[in-house]
């Protein structure tokens, strides 16, 4: 009788796409759609970036997770809408109350965790932060696309930064040998921020 012996099968592992490929194909899909709610402006475009500005809050303060400086996303969201809402409406006092709030709430939440003032002042302050980093230049574009050249000072702020990031990229991948910042990004080099801030 025969014995049957098994030959183990060879799996052929998925092609996984270079990190030029998944950047490519992410701005072929979504910059059509940021270019028509630039064009369009007013509300549309607000409400286009309003998503945006949630999930990169929600990215900020998920940076410092669980060390002492944490910002307090449940404060922070909520400032950094009401920033916008203050460039839309054209009202800094909407803006001001953000921030005063936001701080607020974030100092609360900070105390009833942790008891300690210098800690929860310290939340405070990255998550007021997070507002400034993401809150102020979104509010930015939804202010200059009320602009009666608007558009096409979005397309040149569009285009400054896309070339930019695209140039330093590829500047990058062809000259690059000395690391920007080893341990934030491994693969950024000195040579392509270099390239990308000459492009842009």
């Amino acid at each position: 009788m025969a014995t049957m012996t098994n030959t183990p099968s060879t799996k052929t592992q998925p092609r996984q796409l270079s990190n030029f490929t998944v950047r490519y194909l992410t701005a072929l899909v979504f910059i059509p759609f940021g270019v028509l709610g630039a064009f369009i402006g007013g509300w549309v475009f607000a409400l286009m970036l309003t998503p945006l500005a949630v999930i990169g809050g929600l990215e900020f303060y998920s940076l410092a997770a669980g060390r002492p400086k944490q910002g307090i996303a449940l404060a922070g969201i909520p400032a950094i809408l009401l920033t916008l809402a203050g460039f839309f409406f054209n009202d800094p006092v909407i803006g001001l109350i953000g921030l005063v709030v936001g701080a607020s709430v974030a100092a609360v939440v900070g105390m009833a965790r942790h008891g300690g003032m210098g800690r929860a002042a310290s939340q405070a302050w990255t998550t007021l932060l997070g507002v400034f980093y993401i809150g102020l230049p979104l509010g930015m574009l939804i202010a200059i696309s009320n602009f009666s050249n608007g558009f096409l000072w979005i397309a040149v702020i569009f285009g400054i930064t896309w070339g930019t990031d695209t140039l330093a990229y590829a500047g990058g991948r062809l000259w690059g040998r000395t690391p920007l910042a080893p341990k934030l990004s491994p693969k950024k080099t000195r040579e392509g921020a270099l390239i990308g801030i000459i492009g842009g």
